[in-house]
């Protein structure tokens, strides 16, 4: 049953393990921020990070890339990070862009898995355990490598304190989970299903069509991100990625300007945007809103990014730094 996770999880294993005996012997310079591990689901008021440099950065960050599960006193849910960057002597886009469309390849496996045992969405982290064992973790194996084949002139780690990611639902999606809910609650508790709550949240939506969409809006934890500057001084930054690990770059002539992360401490962060647009509200509780027009666009008017990279706009919205 679990065969094709299996064989699609080999093939990501192996080439880590190629891409980590290759780039190290690439390293120009370069350094890693070690974040504490969290034993709860939940960010603590402060976390104090520690540079590491050399040889000793190099070994983190091979062994960050390779793990898939949770380490020791990890709580579940959480991920690893290991923020930082490495300067590299050549181009390793290729190796990082077929390790990515490899972890594409499991969560394709997972999915199609899920599809034909008829589970909902949630059971996606559960098979992917059955599958690969119990301390495998989702999150770390599906996030993205990033490479550029470009030298920056600068590179910057903060911490993104106020983010959302934004998932797409149609509304045909959100009635079939609810229905699903409510007759396995009626099942369970031996009550009608018109009793149950789910099928009253199915009134909410009634005057909704199928082919309409839905915006989810979850806040996301606080977590490293990294910004990139390609291009002239006085430009705008280029790409911001999330430094769950290291990025690689390639060296140029000069050194870029590297701004460390810092510590995090939530009682020393700003405020939240002032402007941020007020959501057209359908289903508040479970965090669903009509999309809203004219959506502020992470790029702007300024041109893409013309440096190949690993780098695309997703369903996270970040904000340019000040």
């Amino acid at each position: 049953m679990y065969e094709g996770i299996q064989r699609a999880h080999q093939v990501l294993v192996e080439q880590l393990a190629s891409f980590n005996s290759t780039w190290p012997g690439l390293v120009v310079d370069g350094r890693v921020w070690q974040v504490p591990l969290l034993n709860e689901q939940k960010t603590p008021d402060v976390l104090e990070v520690q540079q590491v440099d050399g040889q000793a950065a190099i070994a983190m960050a091979t062994a960050a890339l390779a793990s898939h599960q949770r380490d020791v006193g990890q709580a579940a849910g959480t991920v690893m990070r290991l923020p930082g960057y490495f300067r590299l002597q050549a181009s390793v886009l290729p190796q990082v862009l077929a390790i990515n469309a490899s972890k594409q390849v499991v969560t394709d496996e997972i999915e199609a898995l899920r599809l034909a045992l008829g589970y909902t969405p949630e059971m996606r982290p559960r098979l992917l355990r059955r599958a690969l064992g119990a301390g495998v973790t989702t999150k770390q194996l599906q996030r993205t490598i990033h490479a550029f084949d470009g030298a920056p002139r600068r590179i910057s780690f903060t911490w993104a304190g106020h983010t959302t990611s934004n998932q797409r639902l149609p509304v045909a999606t959100v009635r079939e989970q609810l229905q699903a809910e409510a007759e396995s609650r009626a099942q369970q508790q031996g009550i009608p299903l018109e009793q149950t709550p789910e099928h009253q949240d199915l009134r909410t939506i009634a005057n909704l069509a199928d082919d309409q969409v839905l915006i989810k809006h979850k806040v996301v934890a606080p977590h490293p991100r990294c910004t990139l500057w390609f291009g002239e001084r006085g430009e705008k930054w280029d790409a911001i990625i999330k430094a769950n690990l290291p990025v690689f770059v390639l060296a140029g002539e000069a050194e870029p300007k590297v701004s460390a992360l810092r510590d995090f401490d939530r009682a020393a962060r700003g405020r939240q945007r002032g402007d941020v647009k007020a959501r057209a509200e359908v289903w508040a509780e479970r965090n669903l809103y009509l999309p809203t027009g004219n959506q502020r666009s992470q790029q702007g008017d300024r041109n893409p990014l013309l440096t190949p990279s690993t780098y695309r706009l997703g369903g996270i919205t970040y904000e340019s730094p000040t």
